[in-house]
């Protein structure tokens, strides 16, 4: 730089420091444009990560209602299967101690009886099932006692009534003269 006078070293001086003074305005002007553009961008990515958490949320409750509206029909069904197996086991203990002779009545009944006649049914031995070419066969187990126990509900000649018809009826086709 040449210096002729002094008027021109700080002309020179006040352009340099005008541009100077510019390309720091400029580049201020960028830094501010820039922080306000992270500024909004860290805005956007929160919205967007809030938006994401409210609609996880929303999935996770409406799982949550499906779940308990699940639990609430698993429990009315449990409860519905609890009572028809108690009136399955009490329909049963009247039909067993029908067959011991004991008289009717659902509330008659003394619980001593009920489970002697239930655990009388337990203890009889349980058919096998076998198969051959022809089909299943169920082999029934053979009594070891002569006598049935009487049942109060089947007539006599269901039961195999040991009355024989009188001499004067004859049953056979064959006459006889």
């Amino acid at each position: 730089m040449e210096v002729k006078n002094d008027g021109t070293k700080t002309k020179q001086d006040s352009s340099f420091e005008k541009v100077k003074r510019a390309a720091v305005s400029t580049l201020a002007a960028a830094a501010v444009k820039a922080k306000l553009l992270a500024n909004q961008e860290e805005d956007q990515i929160r919205q967007l990560t809030s938006l994401l958490i409210e609609k996880q949320l929303y999935k996770l409750e409406a799982k949550l209602a499906f779940f308990n509206d699940m639990e609430n029909v698993v429990m009315r069904v449990k409860e519905l299967l609890e009572r028809s197996r108690h009136k399955l086991y009490h329909e049963r203990a009247l039909i067993i101690a029908s067959r011991l002779g004991v008289p009717g009545g659902s509330r008659g009944i003394p619980p001593s009886i009920v489970d002697r006649a239930m655990n009388y049914t337990n203890s009889l031995p349980r058919p096998q099932i076998t198969m051959n070419p022809q089909g299943p066969l169920i082999s029934r187990p053979v009594s070891t006692t002569g006598t049935t126990l009487p049942n109060p509900l089947m007539s006599a000649t269901a039961a195999g009534s040991s009355v024989r018809p009188s001499s004067q009826e004859n049953l056979s086709s064959v006459g006889t003269k």
